[in-house]
């Protein structure tokens, strides 16, 4: 019988080698794929030293980029600067300087309770936005000895994600403050001191409360602070706002004013009729 395709001395030889070095030829791939494997190891190694031993570059910018976007649980608050002012006659207030370093999650309630002197005070509550930095302040504490030390913890506190697409609508200014002028009369005490000031709603929104704290300062020292509750103010709506004190302020003090206004709980806004 004639095969059409009949194989060749020189098909056997081959097949007859490839069946001998088998396991010669596996070794040697093998070899191959694992020098390649240090040399893109080796590449990574050195690329990830050039990274972190470049000039610009350290482990200190490193540490600052944000891991967390996508983090299913939010980073805690921060506490920072606390003041203690005293008005005199027994009575001081306080201001208690707080941070949100979330950049997605902001708190629509939180409660605490300050600890002067190591006694807790009674709860309140407040709220911040995402990558917010405000002060809290609580007015008019009576106290028969001089306060000494200050304190804040925080009991509960109520978070929401921000979405991604509607950060920035959080992060837009929603007051403007204009012609802010300070009366102030160190010399009499009867005579009462204070600031007034126009407030401009710049957001395309209501808000059924808002809030504005007037803080006065000497260097970094607050020396006086008072609010200013505001309810159902309309977008476009400028109102002008006043607020007293009647006790001894020095004439070179300057003002800062706080705007605190709910951005994130819903039943913060009204539709206007």
């Amino acid at each position: 019988m004639i095969l059409k395709d009949q194989i060749s001395d020189k098909d056997i030889e081959r097949s007859l080698w490839l069946i001998n070095n088998k396991k010669k030829i596996i070794k040697i791939i093998i070899l191959i794929l694992i020098f390649f494997c240090v040399i893109l190891y080796a590449i990574s190694t050195f690329g990830f030293i050039k990274f972190f031993t470049t000039k610009d570059i350290n482990l200190n910018n490193f540490s600052t980029i944000n891991f967390s976007q996508n983090k299913k649980t939010p980073n805690n608050l921060t506490v920072g600067d606390k003041q203690l002012i005293d008005r005199g006659n027994g009575k001081y207030d306080i201001a208690i300087t707080i941070n949100n370093p979330n950049e997605f999650w902001g708190a629509t309630e939180i409660k605490y309770s300050l600890i002067i002197d190591g006694i807790e005070q009674t709860e309140d509550k407040t709220f911040i936005m995402p990558q917010e930095t405000k002060k809290i302040a609580k007015l008019g504490i009576n106290s028969e000895t001089r306060i000494k030390n200050i304190d804040i913890i925080f009991k509960n506190i109520i978070w929401k994600k921000i979405k991604a697409n509607e950060i920035q609508n959080f992060k837009k200014q929603s007051f403007e403050v204009k012609d802010l002028a300070l009366n102030i009369n160190p010399e009499d005490r009867s005579i009462r001191n204070w600031a007034e000031f126009s407030v401009k709603n710049i957001s395309p929104y209501n808000f059924k409360n808002t809030k504005f704290i007037v803080f006065l300062y000497v260097g970094s020292q607050i020396v006086a602070i008072n609010e200013i509750g505001q309810n159902y103010f309309k977008s476009e709506e400028t109102r002008k706002l006043q607020t007293s004190w009647y006790y001894i302020l020095p004439s070179y003090a300057t003002a800062e004013i706080q705007t605190e206004v709910n951005l994130i709980d819903k039943n913060n806004y009204f539709l206007e009729n």
